[in-house]
């Protein structure tokens, strides 16, 4: 009885969770004609303030879907929330200078969300070598954009936020990457779609802003809502975590 129990209980489970998969999916898609059309329609700041009510919107569902939460997955979308107020008053130094400090700050905490799989799994050789490959042409992408931006930033902490917040990025692509490569599982995935989303629309709004190629905001707001997305579908896999942990006690020891 117990067993028909048991196979009962993970159906119920899959079932569930197929369908919160399913409603994550339908809320990108409604995310992506509500950020995208105003970019077609609307000034920057119409664009922006749909930006903003969207990311709250990502943030109202992460509570509804979760009821076990990540202390630092959950400050950093609140930073996120955060960071696109703030950037309705980019134009303002102060305003330019929150925003970096918060997007430097949000992609800092998803880095130290995964630092306990780093202390756990060890370090290979072969995957290292390959985020280190990564790390550098981000860094050579940090060095072009920097090359874009200097001349317009006018706060005095503007251009150190930027490399602080590339610096970020940096880390966090190579924690996701080496993430992924060890576990290779769905949950490692998302957690790599989602940053290199957040690669990919932050690149696109700075060069939409700074050297005015008015196109690539449709890149930065698909992959923005794109990578909210793939953040859902990594912090409900509660039982792809589960196995992570047990996949994790396994690998300790083959290090």
């Amino acid at each position: 009885m117990s067993t028909i129990a048991n196979k009962r209980w993970k159906k119920s489970l899959q079932f569930l969770t197929l369908n919160r998969y399913k409603g994550i999916f339908a809320l990108v898609v409604l995310a992506l004609l509500i950020n995208l059309i105003p970019v077609y329609f609307f000034d920057l700041q119409h664009m922006r303030a749909v930006r903003f009510v969207s990311t709250l919107v990502f943030l109202f569902i992460y509570f509804l879907l979760t009821k076990s939460r990540n202390l630092w997955v959950t400050i950093a979308l609140i930073f996120l929330v955060l960071r696109d107020f703030v950037h309705l008053f980019f134009e303002e130094s102060w305003g330019a200078e929150l925003y970096l400090l918060l997007s430097a700050s949000s992609y800092t905490l998803f880095c130290i969300e995964r630092l306990p799989f780093v202390r756990l799994s060890g370090f290979k050789k072969s995957s290292l070598l390959v985020a280190a490959l990564i790390s550098s042409g981000n860094i050579f992408i940090l060095f072009v954009l920097s090359g874009f931006v200097e001349n317009q930033m006018h706060g005095i902490l503007e251009l150190p936020l930027f490399y602080c917040l590339g610096a970020a990025l940096i880390v966090l692509v190579s924690a996701a990457f080496y993430y992924n490569f060890i576990l290779n599982s769905n949950r490692s995935l998302h957690f790599a779609m989602m940053v290199f989303g957040f690669i990919f629309a932050d690149v696109s709004a700075c060069l939409a802003y700074y050297n005015q190629y008015d196109e690539l905001w449709y890149s930065d707001r698909f992959f923005y809502a794109l990578s909210l997305g793939f953040l859902l579908c990594f912090v409900i896999d509660t039982e792809g975590e589960r196995r992570e942990q047990e996949d994790l006690e396994m690998l300790k020891d083959s290090f």
